[in-house]
């Protein structure tokens, strides 16, 4: 399917802040800086699934 993604890390580095943007929105993709700590909490919601939850037992 995928043989290879190339320098994914340097290509995201050089990319334009607002194309990331929709990227990371497009994937699902939450990131947030706790400049406190210097940390990044990030979470990826499986893309073509929403909020809704599973429905309980019947």
């Amino acid at each position: 399917m995928i043989d290879s993604l190339g320098d994914v890390k340097k290509v995201i580095r050089q990319a334009d802040p607002d194309e990331l943007q929709r990227l990371y929105e497009a994937l699902g993709v939450e990131i947030v800086y706790n400049a406190t700590g210097r940390t990044l909490d990030g979470s990826i919601r499986p893309v073509g699934r929403d909020k809704a939850g599973v429905r309980g037992g019947t």
